[in-house]
């Protein structure tokens, strides 16, 4: 009689189909956990309503991307036809796109960090005369240089030395 009793309850356990429309649907997992099956296709239910909202978002940025797209193509075209190497061009605008985020990043450093960026860089041999970065850095550290040089000068003809003054550190 028990191994009956035992069968009815296993059989129980398999079905999630509730017996009446009143009664809540119970859904027990592998670890043994009791869900609550209206709660867990509320929730089911929320979470694809947002998949719907973020897939119509998306189309829509993608929408306005292509049209953004298409006025820079209209704008190439005016360049090729007013003679300018469209190729190149779109080089250049790639580098200063690129410029302007290294500008970025540079200048979310602190000033001693931003030393020791400039003074990797040039370790690595990256800021040499050939790039336009690498000039400027080289012309940020000459006039750099210079300041401490006058700086220096003046000093001496105050008859002050250079010893301790942060100015030169």
């Amino acid at each position: 009689m028990a191994k009956k009793a035992a069968k009815k309850t296993a059989a129980k356990k398999k079905t999630d189909k509730p017996k009446s429309p009143g009664k809540k649907t119970t859904v027990v997992t592998a670890a043994g956990n009791q869900i609550d099956g209206k709660k867990l296709k509320d929730f089911v239910a929320r979470i694809d309503s947002l998949d719907e909202a973020q897939l119509s978002e998306r189309g829509k940025f993608m929408e306005r991307c292509r049209r953004i797209k298409e006025q820079k193509d209209v704008i190439f075209d005016e360049a090729k036809n007013a003679g300018i190497p469209v190729k190149e061009l779109r080089k250049v605008i790639k580098a200063k796109s690129l410029e302007k985020q290294a500008d970025a990043l540079f200048s979310e450093l602190e000033p001693d960090e931003q030393e020791n960026f400039e003074a990797i860089r040039v370790a690595l041999g990256d800021w040499d005369n050939e790039t336009p970065m690498g000039r400027y850095a080289n012309e940020q550290r000459a006039e750099k240089q210079a300041a401490k040089d006058d700086h220096v000068d003046n000093l001496a003809k105050l008859g002050r030395g250079p010893v301790n003054d942060p100015k030169l550190n």
